[in-house]
């Protein structure tokens, strides 16, 4: 980084090996909900449930994957973080300050700490700005540092995530989207970010450029100690580079703990259900394997009353259409909300992405 990152850094008191080995409390999320009203032309609309008492915790430097269907909240629960949407209700602390309660000058200063990547690598960047002025445009609007000191840091930050520095007077349309998405990257750590929220920030890639993203994150994080809140429904990608892993059904947390208890031996079956869709490259494997069919819709709905993967679940019971299951401890910092975490789906198909 330059010396003007590095005095920031030092202001604030930061030590990234200090920090690596304490792994101190970042972010923590408690009871936290959001609600959208449905549109009727006759008539009150009514509401619904996108995220529902949702509660985790992040350590600094570490990674927290949300994994779950397209609809099931994961992008929801990021905006909330991010504070570009206002929860219903909960409690979302970031270093201990409660966001709800911080004025507009507080909050802007956290916009600082907080950054996003977002999931499509080309409608997220201007295409009337150049790559150098979309990389600086947090700098200019949070005033930091003297305008003709902020070309260096552009530059330097345009070189560490794989860009060619000369490119910066550059549009977004002369870029592939792997370079695109390194722009966006670029442009959320010259922000001296503690927690960036990654949506999905391969999904939209070839298969080879996303094994570059994800190898440019790790390390980015190993050497500015980010945490991450890394949204994905690639379990390959979750995989390689979480920590821990939430599995999000219809706006609720089924099941959260560390990514190889998670993918070794899961307990929710809808977590299950989610490996049994993991592509097997042994075609022989693949056709011994019984496929899981899930019938119904994947999002929200006003009709649930207890386990959200209820409606779909091959493994219900009556008391999951009636009763929230309870939380329970299945493992070391593993816990799972089911009425029958033991209940197999069916043996031969138990553990498919072990």
């Amino acid at each position: 980084m330059g010396a003007s990152q590095e005095s920031r850094k030092a202001a604030e008191g930061l030590d990234n090996k200090e920090n690596r080995e304490n792994h101190t409390s970042l972010l923590k999320v408690e009871n936290l909900s959001k609600s959208f009203g449905t549109r009727r032309m006759f008539g009150q609309g009514e509401l619904i449930d996108a995220v529902k008492d949702v509660s985790f915790e992040l350590q600094e430097g570490r990674t927290l994957s949300l994994v779950g269907e397209s609809g099931s909240g994961k992008s929801t629960i990021g905006r909330m973080v991010a504070s570009l949407i206002e929860p219903t209700s909960g409690r979302i602390a970031f270093e201990g300050d409660d966001l709800s309660l911080l004025d507009g000058a507080a909050r802007r200063a956290l916009r600082r700490r907080i950054q996003m990547v977002f999931q499509d690598p080309y409608s997220s960047l201007n295409p009337r700005h150049t790559v150098g002025e979309i990389v600086g445009s947090g700098l200019a609007i949070q005033k930091i540092g003297p305008p003709a000191g902020r070309q260096a840091e552009i530059i330097e930050i345009l070189e560490r995530v794989g860009l060619d520095p000369a490119h910066h007077n550059r549009y977004p349309r002369e870029f592939s989207g792997g370079q695109r998405q390194r722009i966006g990257i670029a442009r959320a750590l010259i922000m001296q970010p503690k927690l960036l929220i990654c949506d999905e920030p391969v999904s939209a890639l070839d298969v080879s450029v996303q094994a570059q993203i994800v190898n440019l994150l790790i390390e980015l994080q190993k050497q500015y100690n980010l945490a991450y809140l890394f949204i994905a429904h690639d379990l390959a990608v979750v995989r390689h580079i979480s920590d821990f892993v939430a599995v999000i059904c219809r706006g609720r947390l089924v099941e959260i703990g560390p990514v190889d208890e998670i993918l070794k031996t899961p307990s929710h079956p809808y977590t299950k259900s989610l490996l049994a869709a993991v592509p097997i490259p042994d075609p022989r494997k693949a056709r011994a394997r019984r496929k899981v069919i899930l019938k119904g819709d994947a999002k929200p709905s006003l009709a649930v009353r207890g386990c959200p993967f209820a409606p779909r679940c091959p493994i219900v019971e009556p008391v999951c259409r009636e009763t929230v299951p309870p939380t329970v401890s299945v493992g070391t910092n593993h816990r799972t909300s089911c009425h029958f975490p033991d209940k197999k789906l069916h043996p031969e198909n138990e553990h498919p992405a072990a």
